[in-house]
C-alpha cells in the first residue's frame, strides 16, 4: 500500500485545497462525497491536472461555520467507520 501524504497547497477561513499524494481518484472520491453531505461545506470537488501524474487536488469551502480542516477530518474518521463495517461483514462471509 502506497503512503499517502496531504500536501496544503492554498488555506483560509472557508476554503482548503491540497493534494493527496500517493492516492488516486478513488480516495478523492470518496472523500468529496462525504464531505458533499457535510451541511457545513458548500462546495467540494477535486481534479487531476494530468493523468500520468495522477495526483488528485482536492477544493472545499464551507460556510463559515466549521473549518475546512474540521470537515476533512470528519469526512475521513466518516469513510474509517465504514470500512471498519464494511470489514467486519465481510469477515462473517467468508
Amino acid at each position: 500500500m502506497a503512503k499517502l501524504t496531504v500536501k496544503i497547497k492554498k488555506s483560509d477561513g472557508q476554503s482548503l485545497e491540497f493534494d493527496l499524494e500517493g492516492s488516486d481518484q478513488t480516495m478523492a472520491n470518496a472523500i468529496v462525497d462525504k464531505l458533499r453531505e457535510d451541511p457545513h461545506v458548500t462546495f467540494a470537488a477535486y481534479r487531476v491536472a494530468h493523468p500520468l501524474i495522477g495526483v488528485p487536488t482536492l477544493r472545499l469551502t464551507t460556510d463559515g461555520n466549521e473549518k475546512p480542516v474540521d470537515a476533512v477530518n470528519k469526512a475521513i474518521k466518516e469513510l474509517i467507520t465504514i470500512s471498519k463495517k464494511l470489514m467486519e461483514d465481510a469477515k462473517k462471509i467468508s
